[in-house]
Parts: C-alpha cells; sequence; structure tokens
C-alpha cells in the first residue's frame, strides 16, 4: 500500500520516528541525554532510508550511530575519544567516495560538523556545532528533496535555537502586590 507521500507504510512510519527523535533531542537537558536520542533518531534514519532503498544513506547514519557511540563515551576513555574523531574522517571519507556534486559537499560539511559538536563535553560547544550541521542538513534535504528530513532538521533547529536561548537567556518574573490607596509607596 503507497501512502500519500508515495511511501510504505513503515518507511513512512520509521521517516516519522526519526523526525520526532531529532527534533526532541535539542529539548534534552544534558549531553548523555541529546546523543542518546540522536542514537534513536539515528536507529531511525538508517532503517528509513534502507526501507527506501538508499543504501548509502542507510550506511551513513550506521556510521553516525558508531561514532555517536563513540562519543558518549568519549570524556571517559581516551580510546573511545581516538575512535570518534577517527570516525569523523571515516565520514568525509565516506562522501568523497560517494561524491555527487555540490549536494555531496553539503552532507560532508553537515556530517563533519555534527560529529564534531557530539563529540565536545562542553555543552554550548555540542549545540552550536549540532545547529550549524543542522543548517547544513537543511540546505541539503531542500536541495535533494528529502522532505521528511527536511521536516525533520528544521524542527531540529528550531528546537536547538529555542534550547540554546533557554540556556544563554534567563527571564526572572518577580510578584510585587500593588501599592494600596493612601499608604505611600515603598521607594
Amino acid at each position: 500500500m503507497t501512502l500519500v507521500l508515495g511511501m510504505e507504510l513503515p518507511a513512512l512510519l520509521t521517516g516519522l520516528g526519526a523526525m520526532i527523535c531529532l527534533t526532541a533531542a535539542p529539548m534534552c537537558r544534558d549531553r548523555q541525554a541529546i546523543l542518546l536520542v540522536q542514537i534513536a533518531a539515528g536507529v531511525f534514519f538508517a532503517a528509513h532510508y534502507a526501507l527506501l532503498g538508499i543504501a548509502v544513506a542507510a550506511l551513513a547514519n550506521l556510521l553516525g550511530l558508531v561514532q555517536t557511540g563513540a562519543a558518549l563515551f568519549a570524556g571517559r576513555s581516551a580510546a573511545m575519544t581516538r575512535l570518534g574523531y577517527a570516525l569523523i574522517a571515516a565520514m568525509v571519507l565516506c562522501g568523497l567516495v560517494f561524491w555527487q556534486g555540490p549536494i555531496s559537499a553539503l552532507s560532508v560539511i553537515a556530517l563533519s560538523l555534527l560529529a564534531l559538536g557530539r563529540m565536545q563535553t562542553n555543552e554550548l560547544h555540542l549545540r552550536l556545532l549540532l545547529l550549524a550541521g543542522g543548517f547544513f542538513w537543511i540546505l541539503h534535504d531542500f536541495i535533494g528533496g528529502a522532505w521528511i528530513a527536511l521536516a525533520a532538521d528544521i524542527g531540529a533547529f528550531t528546537t536547538g535555537i529555542a534550547a540554546l536561548f533557554t540556556m544563554l537567556v534567563r527571564v526572572t518574573i518577580e510578584w510585587r502586590p500593588a501599592a494600596t490607596a493612601g499608604m505611600p509607596a515603598a521607594a
């Protein structure tokens, strides 16, 4: 059964799962939670692309899953840190091997920025690099016509901006009782 978007139900559902996870990841409060939700998004995207028959994208997402797993343990293990950075180089190499023109450049830049962001232990640096990578994915998916991925990237970028704003800007709301008539106002 082909749905309105021209996809089979499993491909549509995995794409929607990826969209939900990718959009939710920036809303997480700490690095570990962000990375765990990104792992879930990567699993959904790998399955989505595999179901669509786009093997290179499915394999790239699997490589991203391994890199995200290494990033989870990078702060505690020098070997995982080295593996995480080595996988960034592997992602760039894959992009060059499967080069398809300017759209490939966008995906290589996006993958590299996201992977580099995941390796950061500083949450601000993590969020800034994820936003930068997300911007390049938005361009990539718009040019490539990957509409579910584009919606997911726009959602992640929007929630990422909101999360960064709440991280950097604090608003305090203070209740002050109204001055009563006949009583002098406090100075």
